[in-house]
């Protein structure tokens, strides 16, 4: 049975905050009605049988061209775009040191911009290999498509790599966390409650939120708000408990606001 490294993650970090918090060990079981059927796991404990599902909590870009891109489509492309261009510089000699590619929103133009951005890594390899650091500029370039960027070389390494860093959408994201990632949330407890309606209860709902830059406190913001009168809860209420785990594996319960009753 396949298990995706996002669930893996998620449950091993949520039964861990169980046993931590309540010294709680459920039994869990991955997929148990079949690899794509819901819900992800089963979890047993004492005389219950809790539904668990996983979820990313991913922001979807709008392009100039073809469809929206997901954080993690980003993501995956730049791992590549990083190891063909490590590989194309080493082959022609040229790698020697630490390259960072820092990618700054929006990215309405990153699908049409890859191939100048490999262009612009292997031009600037190729003309910083004698020279030990050169910093990054305090403001982003752009590609002739407009996709922003920085551009650094960090040093020099015994493992000579063309890294990537990725940051937020500077014009949506940063400036407001709560509103984005409280819309994130609300999409993803109505789609699953649409998909968990044929199980039995009780549901419990785990979102990763792996790649946003919510601290504690958004999270708390977002708690309280899916507690006030002001939020239709009808579809949440459906849901046992919802936690939110970040990158770190740090568990956040989100509703209801104790947690859920676990002893």
């Amino acid at each position: 049975m396949t298990i995706r490294e996002d669930e893996k993650f998620c449950q091993e970090a949520f039964a861990k905050y169980l046993h931590d918090q309540y010294l709680i060990q459920g039994k869990w079981v991955p997929k148990p009605n079949g690899e794509k059927k819901v819900p992800d796991f089963h979890m047993h404990y004492g005389c219950l049988t809790y539904a668990v599902e996983v979820t990313g909590l991913m922001t979807q870009y709008e392009q100039s061209e073809g469809r929206p891109i997901p954080e993690r489509g980003i993501l995956e492309s730049l791992d590549s775009l990083a190891n063909e261009v490590e590989k194309e510089a080493n082959k022609k000699g040229l790698l020697r040191g630490n390259y960072i590619l820092t990618l700054d929103g929006p990215y309405d133009s990153f699908r049409i911009s890859k191939k100048e951005i490999k262009k612009i890594l292997l031009d600037f390899i190729a003309k910083t290999q004698c020279i030990d650091k050169v910093p990054g500029t305090m403001n982003p370039l752009a590609t002739p498509s407009g996709q922003t960027y920085f551009l650094e070389k960090a040093g020099l390494h015994k493992n000579v790599l063309v890294g990537y860093v990725f940051v937020g959408d500077n014009e949506g994201w940063s400036s407001n966390v709560e509103a984005e990632l409280s819309s994130l949330i609300q999409c993803a407890i109505s789609s699953k409650a649409n998909k968990l309606q044929n199980i039995s209860p009780p549901w419990v709902l785990l979102l990763l939120d792996r790649h946003h830059l919510a601290r504690a406190m958004e999270y708390a913001i977002i708690r309280d708000h899916l507690a006030s009168p002001d939020f239709n809860s009808s579809t949440l209420r459906k849901f046992d408990s919802v936690y939110i785990i970040n990158g770190h594996g740090q568990v956040f319960p989100l509703y209801p606001l104790d947690g859920g009753k676990w002893v």
